[in-house]
């Protein structure tokens, strides 16, 4: 079993979910954005692979956040390629076809838009009545589908 790394700074010796929490807090504040990008960068780099996803998405959120969705479009993509991810962060790892399908709708790309919203209903077809995520998907892909 690997051991989590530390990494040295100003305020101590950091472990990965310790960086994670610092981002989180950083990505309150729009002008913060960058710094809380470096903490997750860090964070996934300092990760032994137990709990990647964890610390993708906030980092894929930020960038989203950011309107840097071709970033956002690589970090999400990146965590629905994990196989581990997929068992200890299912939510995460269907929420992220959700966002996939909101950016692809965005750039106008319906059919990528579509496969998405597909996948992340399928994933999520016996979730309980009233999530938002759910509900949003469901009205998003029944536009695209009347188009």
């Amino acid at each position: 079993m690997h051991s989590k790394k530390q990494v040295s700074s100003s305020s101590g010796n950091l472990d990965p979910t310790s960086l994670c929490d610092t981002g989180q807090i950083s990505i309150v504040d729009v002008l913060f954005h960058s710094t809380a990008i470096d903490f997750f960068k860090k964070a996934i780099a300092l990760d032994n692979d137990e709990s990647t996803a964890l610390f993708i998405e906030p980092l894929a959120h930020t960038y989203y956040l950011s309107r840097d969705f071709d970033k956002a479009q690589q970090e999400y993509e990146r965590i629905t390629r994990l196989t581990y991810g997929r068992y200890r962060y299912g939510g995460i790892y269907a929420k992220s076809y959700y966002t996939l399908g909101k950016i692809y709708e965005q750039q106008g790309d319906k059919a990528k838009a579509v496969n998405h919203y597909e996948k992340f209903l399928s994933l999520w077809k016996n979730a309980d009545p009233g999530i938002s995520e759910v509900e949003d998907a469901q009205k998003r892909l029944t536009g695209l589908q009347s188009q």
